[in-house]
C-alpha cells in the first residue's frame, strides 16, 4: 500500500532539508508506482512510491534497484534523473526533475526513431557490472498470435520462428528493457532524459522489449 501524503512529506522533509512550504502532488503515469511532484520555493523533485505486487521482484527491491542505478548514470552521459535519496523499507525514490516532455508524433520520421535508436545504443554501450534480478521473458508463449494491427500473416511467422530459436550467443549488455516512447523525455528536439530504470537488466541485447505509439509492446 502507498504510504498517505502526510506519511510522504513526513519523510521528503529531512532528506530534502525543505521543512516549510513543500508541495506534494500526485503526477499521471507510471504503472508499478504512484508518482508525486515534490516542489518547494527553489526546487522541483519527482517521488516514486513502488506498490505494484505483480512484478516478479518485491516493491523494495524495485527501489533499491532503481536507486542503485540512478546512482551510477550519474557519472556516464545518459541522460536519466539522479538520485536524491531512497527508503528500501517503504519502497520509494526520490530523483530530481528532469525538464522536456514525452514527445509521441502522429507520423513517427526517421529523425525521431532514430533519435531514440541512438539513445538506446548508448544505454547499451553503458558500462554496468551489475544490476541484480533474473531474466524472465515476457513473451506469453513461444507462438503468439498475429495483434489486428500487424497486417503481413507471413512475415509475423518470419518472426516467430526467429524468436523461437533463441537470442544468439552475444556478450551481456545493460538493457533498459522498458525502453518505449512513453519512458523518454524530449525538448528542443533531443531526447533529455530516459525515465523508469527499475527494470533493468543485464541480458544479450539481440532480445529486447519495444514498442511504438498505438502498438502494444512486443518483446523481441
Amino acid at each position: 500500500m502507498t504510504p498517505s501524503l502526510p506519511v510522504l512529506e513526513t519523510w521528503v522533509r529531512p532528506v530534502t532539508g525543505v521543512h516549510t512550504n513543500l508541495e506534494i502532488q500526485r503526477m499521471p503515469g507510471a504503472t508499478s508506482s504512484h508518482l508525486y511532484r515534490v516542489k518547494s520555493a527553489h526546487d522541483t523533485w519527482v517521488l516514486r512510491a513502488f506498490d505494484d505486487s505483480r512484478w516478479l521482484e518485491g516493491v523494495q527491491d524495485l527501489a533499491e534497484r532503481e536507486a542503485a542505478i540512478l546512482k551510477h548514470l550519474v557519472t556516464g552521459s545518459i541522460p536519466a534523473p539522479r538520485l536524491v535519496a531512497f527508503d528500501p523499507d517503504m519502497a520509494l525514490v526520490l530523483m530530481t526533475f528532469e525538464s522536456g516532455k514525452v514527445f509521441l508524433p502522429s507520423n513517427p520520421e526517421l529523425a525521431w526513431l532514430g533519435e531514440l535508436a541512438r539513445q538506446l545504443h548508448e544505454i547499451h554501450e553503458a558500462t554496468v557490472e551489475s544490476v541484480g534480478g533474473r531474466y524472465r521473458s515476457w513473451r506469453n508463449s513461444t507462438s503468439e498470435v498475429r495483434p489486428n494491427w500487424f497486417d503481413d500473416a507471413e512475415v509475423w511467422q518470419v518472426i516467430q520462428q526467429v524468436l523461437d530459436r533463441g537470442a544468439p550467443p552475444t556478450p551481456l549488455r545493460f538493457i533498459h528493457r522498458d525502453y518505449h516512447p512513453l519512458n523518454v523525455l524530449w525538448k528542443d528536439g533531443r531526447i533529455s532524459s530516459v525515465v523508469d530504470w527499475d527494470k533493468c537488466l543485464l541480458r544479450s541485447s539481440v532480445r529486447r522489449r519495444c514498442s511504438l505509439p498505438g502498438k502494444p509492446r512486443v518483446d523481441v
